[in-house]
């Protein structure tokens, strides 16, 4: 009779570390969606809110998601390869869900059936909101 409680026990104990270990296993949504070489789409997690989109792209770079580069002013000057040329007569924009920090007079992308205005502060000063969609798009003017 022991036994048998022993071995429930046992049993109970398998089933319950398998059934935590499969709901860990389930593949976590990517933070940095490339739409194609020139969209880029980043979803920061709740764990990057008040901290800036710099801050959070140097994250996806450490963990190989994001490829970019800045200038001495912090000015992104290229992403996954694709650089801003010297004239400027294209670069990558930054367009943002945070209605408090963008503005569509400036310019809009849509995304997902949802239009998103120019951010007006650059990734290092814009600080990342809750839920917040930050979009890279290589424009030429």
């Amino acid at each position: 009779m022991k036994t048998r409680k022993i071995l429930v026990l046992a049993l109970v104990l398998v089933l319950a570390v398998l059934t935590l270990f499969a709901c860990n296993t389930k593949e976590k949504e990517p933070t940095v969606l490339k739409e194609s070489d020139e969209y880029i789409v980043l979803k920061p997690t709740s764990d990057f809110a008040g901290k800036s989109l710099l801050e959070f792209m140097d994250s996806a770079k450490a963990n190989g998601e994001l490829d970019f580069t800045v200038d001495n002013t912090n000015m992104v000057q290229s992403i996954n390869g694709i650089a801003n040329p010297a004239d400027y007569s294209s670069c990558w924009m930054l367009y943002t869900s945070d209605t408090e920090h963008a503005n569509t007079a400036w310019g809009t992308v849509v995304y997902k059936e949802q239009t998103y205005g120019s951010a007006t502060l650059g990734a290092e000063s814009l600080i990342i909101v809750e839920n917040g969609l930050y979009i890279w798009v290589y424009t030429t003017f």
